[in-house]
């Protein structure tokens, strides 16, 4: 499971869900996979989230304590303690390892707050633990408000009506839950339910347009045939994903399926946001149309 952001660690990472990054690479520096994850953690720019209150998403400034510092200075030295390195450039920074390290002994804690940019009486938590053993770096998310089931029901609500168009809510639910559970062959099974419910409903929308749909007589056919319906950003990896989905439900171990899962949820995240975002802005050119026809009559009389 690959985290690139701390949205995602808030909103996806599961509760009790260890995630391991190679830290150190034996030649006393920061691997760069470390450093990516120490600028993910301690990050004070603002980041955004949907807030369930609001209704909508926001920036949320980031606000985060450190109870008790990962590494100790008899074993890890940098510049400064935790506090001061995490300001320091982390590209450059040096990691120097000591004959007294044991695992699990170099632990932390991060509580993070998380406040609405509209309203300050809306806020998320996270409590992180992470330690170091063997080299790698392990991250546990130990406490989270909302829950991580909450938040991801977010993304139900917020597109609600495009998955309903597709006959598509229960199964979007359906997959939330099952990568919750760990359950990633079942996570494959509804993405690509889902995917397919997304083609045979754009297949008919293309032969009421006119479109010849006769000759897609396989999938792959009738992903190409649509193709100009979904994001232009995705068109490039649709039948790659589709296949990848497929192998993760007959033939791929949960590990196999852990390198791309999260890749296909943003492939068709990336297309719900495209169409809301399409259909907001028809709302709002109808509704300026509308607004100025109105004004201009009022003024014509």
């Amino acid at each position: 499971m690959e985290f690139q952001t701390l949205e995602e660690l808030v909103i996806k990472l599961p509760i009790y869900t260890p995630v391991e990054i190679s830290f150190s690479n034996g030649e006393s520096t920061i691997t760069k996979d470390g450093q990516n994850m120490l600028k993910i953690l301690f990050n004070n720019s603002k980041i955004n989230l949907y807030c369930v209150d609001c209704k909508k998403e926001y920036p949320f400034t980031v606000k985060y304590e450190i109870k008790k510092r990962i590494f100790k200075e008899d074993i890890y030295h940098y510049k400064n303690a935790l506090e001061n390195y995490v300001s320091c450039s982390i590209d450059n920074a040096v990691l120097r390892v000591g004959e007294s390290f044991s695992p699990k002994k170099d632990e932390g804690i991060v509580e993070y707050l998380f406040v609405c940019g509209m309203e300050s009486k809306h806020y998320y938590t996270m409590t992180l633990h992470y330690y170091l053993s063997d080299g790698k770096f392990v991250l546990i998310k130990t406490g989270q408000y909302p829950i991580t089931r909450d938040l991801k029901e977010c993304y139900s609500k917020k597109y609600q009506k495009i998955l309903n168009k597709y006959n598509a809510l229960d199964d979007f639910k359906k997959f939330e839950q099952s990568q919750e559970r760990g359950l990633l062959a079942g996570s494959c099974t509804y993405l690509r339910r889902i995917f397919e419910k997304m083609v045979f409903f754009m297949i008919e929308e293309a032969k009421n347009e006119g479109v010849d749909v006769n000759e897609a007589k396989h999938f792959d056919d009738k992903i190409k045939l649509v193709k100009y319906k979904f994001d232009p950003e995705i068109t490039a990896v649709l039948e790659e994903s589709y296949d990848l989905l497929s192998k993760g439900i007959h033939q791929l171990t949960d590990e196999q399926i852990d390198e791309f899962d999260g890749l296909m949820q943003e492939v068709i995240l990336l297309q719900l946001d495209f169409e809301k975002t399409n259909n907001e802005r028809k709302e709002t050119i109808n509704n300026l149309r509308n607004n100025i026809h109105s004004v201009h009559q009022k003024n014509n009389k």
